[in-house]
């Protein structure tokens, strides 16, 4: 496996003249988004900050309570998702991914709960920068957030990302007894049962919203 995230991207190390290729295939190498297959494309979020120190729990969006959607969030008491967490408190962190139109999210993909409100410790990514400029942080730049999402694909199935890396070290707080363990064990036990999802039998002459 090659790794040569070249002139753009968070990266350990610069590639040199000559290092921009693949010794493999001799394709130019990159980030995926830089060649047309951005992470959204697959899993509907892309890495859009990071920050450590701290992390906030979520809030729900109104597409969670589209008939499509809602039993995601089923037994979630309110709106907040992931105010507990055994590293920072919360289960937004570390490491937070976003939903993105113009790099390929489907534009059927809900929005179930987002993060926000995080602190300056968290700064935009590299990839996203084409001019540097005062603001770049999380409470100032309101693309820096955790996107919990959800669409739909073929043959039954579904594409279900938390939008941060922190997620999991909130799974376990309280003995697992907790929002953020409620909601996955929700996707969990939905996707590993057969048939159609929870959700799929909905149509347009229903209600939208619970």
């Amino acid at each position: 496996m090659e790794v040569r995230k070249l002139d753009s991207g968070m990266r350990a190390w610069a590639a040199k003249p000559g290092e921009h290729y693949l010794q493999t295939t001799g394709e130019k190498s990159g980030l995926w988004r830089n060649r047309g297959r951005a992470p959204q494309k697959l899993t509907g979020v892309g890495f859009i900050g990071e920050g450590f120190e701290t992390a906030s729990p979520y809030r729900k969006m109104p597409d969670a309570w589209h008939r499509t959607v809602s039993w995601i969030t089923d037994g979630v008491e309110g709106e907040i998702i992931g105010n507990q967490g055994l590293a920072y408190g919360a289960a937004g962190g570390i490491e937070l991914d976003r939903y993105d139109l113009s790099l390929g999210t489907p534009p059927h993909t809900k929005i179930i709960a987002a993060t926000g409100g995080h602190s300056d410790n968290y700064v935009l990514v590299t990839e996203e920068l084409l001019y540097a400029y005062a603001g770049l942080v999380g409470s100032l730049d309101y693309r820096i957030r955790g996107d919990m999402t959800y669409f739909t694909a073929p043959n039954n199935g579904a594409v279900f990302c938390t939008g941060s890396i922190g997620y999991g070290q909130a799974l376990p707080a309280n003995g697992f007894n907790n929002s953020a363990a409620k909601v996955l064990a929700n996707v969990v036990e939905a996707f590993i049962k057969d048939g159609p999802l929870p959700g799929s039998n909905w149509t347009l002459e229903q209600k939208q919203w619970r």
